[in-house]
């Protein structure tokens, strides 16, 4: 696969939040939106929020990472009422 560059409608809220600092259940991180093309060649738009060092260090953090044995981040790309919420709740309009 060559590194092109994706060209796909551009979710404004995604965009919004891309790169904004937010406390999501407890947990200190930032906004990522990414765009990829998957196996079966459709172009996918994606909204991570993934916790800072701050974040890390939090009690829920730490909390879900005993559980999972391992670093996370929040998938918030089908959570169209969160992310929705945070996006108006930081200035969205």
């Amino acid at each position: 696969m060559n590194n092109t560059t994706i060209q796909a409608a551009e979710n404004p809220v995604f965009a919004f939040l891309n790169g904004k600092a937010f406390t999501l259940d407890g947990v200190h991180g930032t906004f990522k939106h990414s765009c990829y093309v998957d196996r079966h060649g459709l172009t996918v738009n994606r909204l991570d929020h993934n916790p800072s060092a701050a974040g890390k260090r939090s009690e829920a953090y730490r909390k879900v990472r005993q559980q999972l044995r391992d670093d996370w981040s929040t998938d918030l790309t089908d959570s169209i009422e969160t992310y929705c919420k945070i996006a108006t709740d930081l200035g969205f309009k």
